[in-house]
């Protein structure tokens, strides 16, 4: 449920034409960004830049995991396609929402970023 996990319907990722990895993502007005993750061009760092097309095609997906630099591939983003609840903690009369949600990585994917 989306109590239990919170980005579940809110975040997306997917290819875009040019080859490059678009994360789409809820924002608080309702709308969606668009961000395209990319190697920058001297190859020593990320380039992140909002974009306006979205890929044909959407996987959604809870979180990055991580940016990882492969020795014969190049950088590539590990993103958790699914997950699921292990722990919440208590409750109070005060807070009904816990105040630490664990949730175990079933599923990830891995995406170039050249």
């Amino acid at each position: 449920s989306s109590k239990m996990n919170p980005m579940l319907g809110k975040m997306w990722g997917g290819v875009s034409d040019k080859g490059t990895l678009v994360i789409k993502l809820a924002n608080r007005d309702g709308n969606h960004d668009l961000i395209e993750l990319k190697e920058s061009d001297d190859q020593s760092k990320l380039d992140a830049r909002f974009v306006s097309e979205e890929p044909s095609i959407l996987i959604p997906i809870e979180g990055i995991y991580g940016v990882y630099n492969l020795p014969c591939s190049g950088p590539h983003v590990v993103l958790i396609t699914e997950s699921e609840h292990v722990y919440s903690s208590p409750t109070t009369q005060s807070n009904p929402n816990p105040l630490l949600v664990l949730r175990r990585v079933k599923k990830m994917e891995i995406y170039p970023l050249r």
